[in-house]
């Protein structure tokens, strides 16, 4: 999801800026952290940055609704770096996307981040932790939790919106705005599912040692 310049007014913006700043303080702490133990850290990121950047312009035609929607890459990254790595790799995405492309800006980037990196990211490890935890086989719980962390996006967007449209209750106006993303979201979320799926499956056949110890170090963050 990518805010327009000058949706939100100056003072949500910059309480979204705030909160992902915050959260940007600790990412940058865990990249550190987890360069040293891992040399390969920085041309993996470098390769999910531009995952995440073509999966979050790709637009995707939706069927019977004549619009099209996105995938947020965020989910495959945290699920191989972590999500506070992922908060860092959606934040590079949104900046060049605004300023090469024209999409978002950089007035409602806070919001963005957050609601993409933070939220995205977040969602997506919680509902992969807990899927194992219950046994859920591991391809399954990667598909959920890729589709989960792509929908928690437009959640979180909606969030954001919700005070900007006067009329309804904040929480009325949050539910519409829900429902109006989620026919177009949610074919597009369950092919991030299976496009996840196969994406780790294929790194995780092609470098098992590397996804092993990236694992080893999202499980410390």
């Amino acid at each position: 999801m990518h805010l327009p310049e000058g949706i939100l007014p100056a003072a949500q913006a910059a309480g979204w800026a705030g909160a992902s700043g915050i959260m940007l303080v600790r990412a940058v702490k865990e990249y550190r952290k987890t360069e040293k133990k891992i040399p390969e850290l920085l041309p993996m990121m470098g390769i999910l940055g531009a995952a995440v950047f073509v999966m979050s312009m790709l637009h995707i035609p939706v069927p019977f609704t004549g619009t099209s929607a996105h995938m947020v890459g965020v989910p495959l990254a945290a699920l191989l770096v972590g999500p506070w790595l992922a908060i860092i790799l959606s934040l590079v995405a949104l900046i060049l996307q605004a300023l090469l492309l024209g999409e978002g800006g950089l007035g409602p980037l806070g919001a963005n981040v957050f609601a993409m990196g933070v939220a995205g990211s977040f969602a997506t490890i919680a509902v992969y932790r807990s899927a194992l935890r219950v046994r859920v086989p591991k391809p399954a719980a990667i598909f959920l939790a890729a589709l989960i962390g792509d929908l928690a996006v437009y959640v979180v967007s909606a969030l954001q919106l919700a005070p900007v449209f006067p009329g309804q209750t904040f929480f009325a106006q949050w539910a519409v705005l829900i429902l109006a993303f989620l026919p177009l979201q949610l074919p597009v979320a369950l092919l991030e599912g299976f496009i996840t799926v196969g994406i780790l499956n294929y790194v995780t056949q092609s470098r098992p040692a590397l996804v092993k110890r990236l694992q080893q170090a999202e499980a410390e963050q």
